[in-house]
């Protein structure tokens, strides 16, 4: 089981968390190339790039 749909059932979100049939599909593709993580510890809030 998935740790995405535990935190689902938890918060009692019904049909997420697992892509499957007849659950909705909450998934984020990323191009590792282009994306530039611009944040840091002291600056959590900065946006990232290459989306």
């Amino acid at each position: 089981m998935q740790s995405s749909y535990k935190a689902a059932q938890a918060i009692k979100l019904p049909e997420r968390g697992l892509l499957t049939n007849g659950f909705f599909a909450d998934i984020i593709i990323v191009d590792l190339k282009k994306y530039k993580d611009k944040a840091s510890f002291s600056h959590w809030n900065v946006l990232s790039e290459g989306g």
